[in-house]
C-alpha cells in the first residue's frame, strides 16, 4: 500500500516544542513500515528564516540519519528550497535537488541552502509543493513531504500579500 502523508513544521512554533525531532522521526518510520521510502523536505530559505535555518538543518539532518540507520528500507531523499516570486524576491523561486540515496549529498545541499530575500510575508509555498509533486517519486515507495516554514502561502492573507499578477490573492479579486 502507498501512503502520502505532508507534515507541515511551522518553525516559529516547533522549534520551542521538545521532542518534536523524536515525534517526526517516529511518525516517518511508522509511515515506511519496512518498504522503500521516498522521503522530500521542502524548506522556506526566505530572509525570515534566518534565525530558524540551522535548527531547520540540524534537524532535517537529524531525521534523516535516524531513518536511515534505524530502518531497514531502501530511503532516498530531495530537497525543495523556496523564497517568493519576482519582484518580491528576483534569486529564485524554487530549487529543486531530486531523490538521490546519498546522505553526504543531502547534507551538502542542505548546508548549501541560505535564508535570504522574500519581501512580504507570504512566499513561493505552493510553487514549493508542486516541485515536489514533480520529483522522481517511485511508485512502490510511501512518498512523504516535510514542509518547513515561518511563512504562509500567497492568498491566504490578502492584506499582508504584495501578490504577482496571477496569484490566488490575484485570482479571487
Amino acid at each position: 500500500m502507498v501512503m502520502a502523508l505532508l507534515l507541515f513544521v511551522s518553525l516559529v512554533e516547533a522549534m520551542a516544542v521538545n521532542g518534536l525531532n523524536q515525534q517526526v522521526q517516529r511518525n516517518i518510520g511508522a509511515s515506511a513500515g519496512g518498504q522503500a521510502l521516498d522521503l522530500a523536505f521542502v524548506m522556506d530559505c526566505t530572509g525570515s528564516m534566518g534565525s530558524y535555518i540551522d535548527t531547520a538543518r540540524k534537524h532535517i539532518q537529524a531525521i534523516v540519519d535516524e531513518i536511515v540507520t534505524s530502518s531497514n528500507t531502501t530511503v532516498r531523499l530531495a530537497l525543495v528550497e523556496y523564497r517568493d516570486h519576482p519582484p518580491q524576491d528576483n534569486t529564485f523561486v524554487t530549487k529543486t535537488y531530486n531523490f538521490t540515496d546519498s546522505v553526504f549529498m543531502m547534507k551538502i545541499w542542505l548546508n548549501a541552502a541560505r535564508a535570504t530575500g522574500g519581501g512580504d510575508g507570504p512566499e513561493a509555498v505552493a510553487e514549493a509543493l508542486f516541485k515536489a509533486t514533480k520529483l522522481s517519486w517511485r511508485p512502490e515507495a510511501t512518498k512523504i513531504t516535510v514542509l518547513i516554514s515561518d511563512a504562509p502561502p500567497h492568498g491566504l492573507v490578502p492584506s499582508q500579500d504584495s501578490s504577482f499578477p496571477g496569484s490566488p490573492t490575484d485570482t479571487i479579486q
